[in-house]
């Protein structure tokens, strides 16, 4: 069983992140899931099936046992947070998936999410690892406001689309803490910037930020990577700056530039990103990448010139 690093929440001690992303060369500190010991207990997002046992090792090394995992959360199905479902579910017998409802026929027959991934990442999709579908039995489409019952604790589940349609949040009212996923963007090694891939849902996200906010939730974790507290102010702040990217995009777009030349004066200008050069060189790529990336999400959004349905 693979060792894994374990991070504890200083003030709440049955919250742990396991560090998943040292399988995938550049997505060290940025891979992560969390693990809720309540008396129930609930993993959030297994990541990419490369990173199972790293999963595995991270639950050995916090003491809980495969049958007792009673549920894999999941934020959203891109195979970097829900590619390792399929082989997940039988590591950990007991669990059920709670996802998106729209999430389900893409997991139970995962290979056009397969196809997808390879052609927006490439090689590095074979290093992820094609995922396995997953019995329809063990899944529970999650519904707005739905209660997610660990025992001694409740989850709240938020329908938060933007990021992706099949996004959803989980909050922990009496701890006030926000399991958010992608939707205050991605924080990693001193970087923080939109994740805003195309097709991009730029109002649905900005309206999900919104609600999210008046949950003021004292901690927000982030898919990419690790909490923060003070929930409020984050998001005000990752609106603040995606709504600027959303204005650099359109200025370039105007001027007859490129994508890949308004992603450079992004990653030159945007101070949210002046942490980019102590990264390692695998970590700058992924960076750029993903900059690249969010740009063409706003690019095809202020193009289409209204929001998909």
């Amino acid at each position: 069983m693979e060792m894994a690093k374990i991070t504890y929440h200083p003030t709440h001690p049955w919250l742990a992140l396991i560090d998943i992303g040292d399988a995938v060369p550049g997505m060290e500190g940025f891979f992560c899931s969390y693990v809720l010991q309540r008396k129930r207990i609930a993993l959030l997002d297994v990541g990419p099936t490369c990173c199972l046992p790293l999963v595995m090792g991270g639950l050995d090394a916090l003491g809980v046992r495969p049958e007792e995992v009673a549920y894999l959360l999941t934020s959203h199905i891109h195979v970097d947070h829900a590619g390792g479902l399929g082989p997940a579910t039988k590591l950990l017998p007991n669990a059920t998936v709670i996802v998106h409802p729209s999430g389900i026929p893409h997991l139970e027959s995962p290979w056009k999410l397969w196809e997808a991934t390879v052609k927006t990442v490439g090689d590095l999709a074979e290093i992820y690892g094609k995922p396995e579908p997953v019995d329809p039995e063990r899944m529970n489409a999650a519904q707005d406001n739905m209660k997610v019952d660990l025992g001694d604790a409740e989850l709240q589940v938020f329908m938060t689309p933007g990021h992706a349609p099949h996004h959803i949040s989980f909050f922990d009212g009496e701890a006030s803490v926000l399991l958010a996923g992608e939707l205050c963007g991605v924080r990693a090694r001193g970087v923080r910037r939109p994740a805003t891939p195309p097709p991009l849902y730029l109002d649905k996200q900005t309206e999900s930020m919104e609600r999210a906010s008046q949950l003021h939730a004292a901690t927000l974790c982030h898919a990419h990577y690790g909490w923060q507290s003070g929930a409020d102010a984050l998001l005000s702040s990752h609106l603040e700056q995606l709504l600027a990217w959303k204005d650099t995009v359109a200025r370039g777009l105007k001027e007859g530039r490129s994508v890949d030349q308004i992603a450079r004066e992004l990653l030159e200008t945007d101070p949210l990103l002046a942490g980019l050069p102590n990264l390692t060189p695998m970590q700058q790529k992924r960076e750029i990448y993903f900059t690249k990336n969010a740009v063409a999400g706003l690019a095809g959004y202020i193009e289409r010139g209204r929001p998909l349905p």
